[in-house]
């Protein structure tokens, strides 16, 4: 019983040790001008685009300007957003770089037109699984 409870403990540590994923999303609207600003942890990026292209486990400024295209379809093509029946397509601007509190993130700003002045807006992301 204690074995078992020593190897709980243990797997649990483990667990613990991978930071669930993060983004923060900013929206503004201004009649049918939609802006806003994705700030997604370089880490989490990294994982699923391998942006670090020397492979020396460090991202540069350089390695992730060089995939600024790559990112913002990335990001943006998991992002859907709706004004009343009709969907507006974000455009990205460049990227940026901020750090938070727990490393590094790109800030992706961007720009959408949708076909009508946006009342009510619906948001769907799938970022990461």
């Amino acid at each position: 019983m204690l074995a078992a409870l020593g190897l709980l403990l243990c797997w649990t540590s483990l667990a613990q040790a991978h930071k669930a994923s993060d983004s923060y999303l900013h929206l503004s609207a201004s009649g049918v001008t939609l802006s806003g600003q994705w700030d997604i942890a370089l880490r989490d990026l990294d994982t699923v685009l391998n942006l670090d292209a020397n492979g020396d486990g460090l991202l540069t400024w350089r390695e992730v300007r060089l995939r600024q295209a790559d990112i913002a379809q990335y990001a943006l093509g998991r992002l859907t957003l709706r004004s009343g029946a009709a969907t507006c397509v974000p455009r990205a601007g460049a990227p940026l770089i901020d750090d938070h509190s727990d490393g590094a993130y790109v800030v992706l700003r961007f720009t959408a037109t949708c076909p009508q002045p946006v009342q009510q807006l619906e948001v769907d992301y799938r970022l990461f699984a």
